[in-house]
């Protein structure tokens, strides 16, 4: 993987918060992470580009958010895509895990990467459903936080709306699919690893179409592949759907056809593809021999950039 663009060409705004330690189910850096992801690149304090803390509404914690810039910011970016971490995971470990800065130099995306709010082991969350991962139960609301750092972003960077895409990782996943389903007027696609959405499947009604991208190891034992039983959120097991469903609801949604769907082998394991999908929308499914922490190999870190990059294509959102 070629290097970062020297300083000059890149800026990366970012106040890095540190690791507490991770849990079981968040994810080890990979081999290409923050020593090689940061290099050509420079960490800059919020407050020196005046970027607006919106921390005091969510209990009063501070939220940091890492960002990369393209340098010439004169032009209006291409995409704004969010990245969004694991349960008990850093800014800089989810950078360091899914390693999206090359492709947002490459592309000229602007990337940011929020922090979610600290539990009482000072583990970073997002609350995203009652299976996941509010453990203290404060209830704070992420989805209506999150709108609020993506509308900031768009418009101080005047990108259009139907230009976002948001890209998850198990606890970070989840919140996604929240985001698909209460902010498809922001969020055109979603990129979700490990994860899946809420039990209930009449608490998400988007009124926009949304580009879903699904990629689950078939030995998942946080989030098991064909669902369960997970008691992150409040101390009681608390059931979500298999990743199939997940995805068989994201199909009906989009208004997919039935027949489109196929199923194709690639790199580590299958696919499954629905096209023509309402609005042009595609809703994607990949499943991999992998365990909780897929392995972000050169090709399948490839795919996700392709899907995200898709958006270019699609017609707008109402």
């Amino acid at each position: 993987m070629p290097i970062i663009k020297p300083l000059s060409s890149v800026l990366l705004v970012a106040l890095i918060i540190s690791s507490a330690g991770w849990p079981n189910d968040a994810v080890a850096l990979a081999s290409r992470g923050p020593d090689a992801a940061n290099r050509g690149t420079q960490l800059v304090d919020e407050e020196e580009v005046d970027e607006p803390s919106p921390a005091e509404p969510y209990f009063g914690q501070d939220r940091t958010t890492g960002k990369f810039i393209p340098s010439r910011v004169d032009e209006t970016p291409r995409q704004l895509v969010v990245l969004l971490h694991g349960y008990g995971q850093s800014v800089l470990g989810i950078i360091g895990q899914v390693p999206l800065l090359q492709a947002a130099f490459k592309n000229g995306w602007i990337l940011i990467v929020p922090s979610g709010l600290e539990d009482s082991r000072s583990w970073p969350y997002w609350n995203a459903t009652p299976t996941c991962c509010d453990r203290n139960r404060r209830g704070n609301d992420d989805v209506a936080y999150l709108r609020s750092v993506i509308q900031r972003h768009l418009e101080r960077y005047r990108i259009e709306r139907d230009r976002v895409a948001v890209v998850g990782l198990s606890n970070g996943a989840f919140m996604a699919y929240q985001l698909a389903c209460h902010a498809s007027d922001l969020v055109r696609t979603v990129v979700v690893i490990s994860g899946v959405e809420q039990i209930d499947p009449a608490d998400c009604n988007p009124p926009n179409p949304v580009n879903v991208y699904h990629i689950h190891g078939r030995f998942d034992r946080a989030v098991f592949f064909q669902g369960g039983l997970l008691g992150i959120a409040s101390g009681v097991l608390a059931p979500f759907p298999s990743a199939p469903e997940t995805v068989r609801r994201w199909a009906a949604r989009n208004s997919c056809p039935t027949t489109d769907a196929f199923a194709v082998s690639v790199a580590r394991g299958q696919a499954g593809l629905w096209t023509n999908c309402a609005d042009g929308t595609v809703v994607q499914f990949r499943w991999l021999p992998d365990p909780h922490a897929v392995r972000m190999t050169d090709e399948l870190l490839a795919s996700i950039v392709d899907f995200i990059r898709m958006q270019d294509r699609s017609p707008s959102i109402r």
